[in-house]
């Protein structure tokens, strides 16, 4: 796409032009087959194997395959998959016009493993220190701990 991003000066901002790139495929895809569904619907085109499954998905509230295609792995039907979607698309619209946020939302991103390694990349550069050297460490808390 001829969108134009934040410059990729560190590994965060990296990771946010490549999942918004990710967003913009994964949006496009809908908006093109969405519009290519109606005119099969409308007898202006031929209905394919493709569309007539779209076409049965969206009747049975699931997510098209022509979507999970280019999308990030949920199980959601499509109701709240939807919801989902426009949840994450915001949150990535956000750091783009308002800068990083002051805590991540890390299922939001297609690759989270993307995400984790440009936040060791960004410290390490910070920090002058290997990258290779560094790690996540998670304690499980008891609900009534927090």
């Amino acid at each position: 796409s001829d969108r134009q991003y934040p410059a990729a000066t560190d590994a965060l901002a990296t990771c946010l032009e490549l999942e918004a790139r990710r967003f913009d495929a994964l949006l496009s895809a809908i908006r093109s087959s969405l519009a290519n569904l109606h005119r099969a619907i409308e007898g202006l085109v031929v209905m394919s194997e493709e569309l007539d499954e779209m076409h049965q998905a969206l009747l049975f509230h699931r997510v098209p395959m022509l979507w999970t295609r280019v999308c990030y792995l949920s199980l959601k039907p499509l109701g709240p998959w939807f919801e989902d979607l426009l949840a994450r698309v915001a949150f990535v619209r956000r750091w783009i016009q308002t800068g990083p946020p002051a805590s991540f939302w890390a299922s939001a991103f297609f690759l989270p493993t993307g995400f984790l390694t440009a936040v060791l990349q960004a410290h390490a550069r910070t920090h002058h220190i290997a990258i290779d050297s560094l790690s996540f460490r998670a304690t499980v808390m008891s609900a009534d701990t927090w």
